[in-house]
C-alpha cells in the first residue's frame, strides 16, 4: 500500500505513519506531497490521507480543490482526517466520493481498524457524526425539492451527474434505459433553467445540496 499524505502538520502526519508501521498494514511506501501523479491515478493501491485542521482548511479541499479531489477519489481510496464534525462538511465529502472520515477525537485503538477497513474497500463516518450527516441530507433533499420541483429519480440522476457518470451508465445503474435518462436530464435542465447540460455542474446551490449517503458508520 502506497500512501500520500497531504499535511503541513508535521507530527500528525509522522504519528499516522508510525502507528500504521506498528500495525500487519503492509506500507511500501510513503509521500508528503498531495499532488498525484499520473501513475498514483491508475495505481488502486495508492491511499491518499488529507488532513485538514480548522474549517478553513476543510473548505479549501472539498471546494476550492473540488475536482482534485473528485479525480483521485474515482480512482484511490482517500481519507480525510479533521477536528470538523459538522454534518454539512461530512456530506460534502462523500459526495466527493471520500471513503473516510476520521474527525480528531478518535483514538488511534479506532483509527487504524478503520483505515484497515478502508483500504479494504469500506467507507467510515464516525457514529457521533452519523446523526448530524443523516439530517443535513434529509434537509437538503427537501430544500432542493421544494425550490426546484425536482423528483426523487431527477435528484438521483443529478447525483450520478455530480460523479461524472454518463447516460449509459446511470441508466444501467438504476436499470431504465437511456433515452429515460435524456428525458430526465432535459426535464432537469428546464426546472434549473439551463440550456447546456454541462451548466448543471455550476448551477449555485444545487449540484452543492444532492442527497447521497452511503458511507459505514462504526
Amino acid at each position: 500500500m502506497k500512501i500520500r499524505f497531504a499535511s503541513n502538520n508535521k507530527l500528525i502526519r509522522d504519528c499516522i505513519i508510525s502507528s500504521l508501521r506498528a500495525t500487519d498494514i503492509c506500507i511500501s511506501e510513503t509521500a508528503e506531497d498531495d499532488e498525484a501523479t499520473s501513475e498514483d491515478l491508475v495505481d488502486n493501491d495508492v491511499l491518499f490521507i488529507f488532513v485538514a485542521i480548522g474549517l478553513k482548511d476543510l473548505l479549501e479541499l472539498i471546494s476550492s480543490r473540488e475536482q482534485e479531489v473528485m479525480k483521485i477519489a474515482s480512482t484511490n481510496k482517500v481519507i480525510i482526517i479533521t477536528d470538523v464534525e459538522e454534518g454539512e462538511y461530512i456530506r460534502k465529502s462523500m459526495l466527493l466520493g471520500v471513503n473516510g472520515y476520521i474527525t480528531m477525537n478518535l483514538g488511534f485503538e479506532i483509527v487504524m481498524p478503520v483505515i484497515r477497513m478502508i483500504c479494504a474497500g469500506g467507507s467510515f463516518i464516525p457514529a457521533h457524526c452519523f446523526l448530524s450527516a443523516k439530517q443535513t441530507i434529509y434537509n437538503s433533499k427537501q430544500v432542493i425539492t421544494q425550490d426546484k420541483n425536482l423528483t426523487d429519480r431527477q435528484i438521483e440522476i443529478l447525483s450520478f451527474l455530480k460523479q461524472g457518470k454518463k447516460s449509459k451508465d446511470i441508466a444501467s445503474m438504476l436499470s431504465i434505459s437511456e433515452s429515460t435518462v435524456g428525458v430526465h436530464v432535459m426535464n432537469i435542465m428546464r426546472k434549473l433553467g439551463i440550456k447546456k447540460r454541462n451548466e448543471m455542474m455550476s448551477v449555485h446551490g444545487i449540484m452543492n445540496n444532492i442527497p447521497k449517503f452511503n458511507a459505514l458508520h462504526l
